[in-house]
């Protein structure tokens, strides 16, 4: 069986998108059901240029994982992660709307997820105090640079200062 790892893992291991996205479109296959594949399937499109397969893609993941909250409706990690689905697809209103429902979800990854539906949905300001506080937490700025839709956040000289300041505490070179 396929198990489909993050984009970030796949491109080590294939070194091309185009190789990531087969490996994706096959887990796909043998398991359609699975919405991180369909987020993945997106990213590989994203990056090689095809905007419609890219939003046909992430409406798959939304369509997947909105049947899987309406049997958990408590998931807020689940909520953060379908509001970033949906600031994907231009879906403001339901993204906004599942920031609401996402409020319990105060773990990094689902707090780095509302920042990449914020920076979507042009909150900057907001999504950049946000990632912040999650670097604060422990979220690497390996995470934030694997994060497609953060490039503008990532140029912000208050988030250059911060993962200066994280490389000068743990010692790595800077260059």
């Amino acid at each position: 069986e396929i198990y489909p790892l993050s984009l970030h893992d796949a491109l080590p291991i294939y070194g091309k998108y185009t190789s990531a996205l087969d490996y994706y479109q096959q887990a796909a296959d043998q398991n359609p059901k699975f919405h991180v594949t369909w987020r993945n399937i997106g990213d590989c499109y994203a990056v090689l240029g095809q905007r419609a397969l890219v939003q046909k893609s992430y409406a798959k993941a939304a369509e997947i994982l909105s049947d899987g909250l309406a049997m958990n409706p408590g998931d807020g990690s689940g909520w953060a992660t379908l509001a970033f689905y949906h600031a994907k697809i231009h879906d403001t209103v339901d993204a906004e709307r599942d920031m609401a429902r996402a409020q319990g979800a105060s773990e990094v990854e689902s707090q780095f997820m509302i920042v990449q539906a914020m920076a979507l949905l042009g909150k900057k300001e907001d999504a950049l105090q946000l990632l912040l506080k999650c670097m604060d937490r422990g979220l690497a700025p390996l995470e934030v640079d694997g994060a497609l839709d953060l490039e503008s956040l990532r140029k912000d000289p208050r988030y250059l200062s911060r993962v200066q300041k994280l490389r000068t505490k743990s010692g790595l070179k800077t260059s």
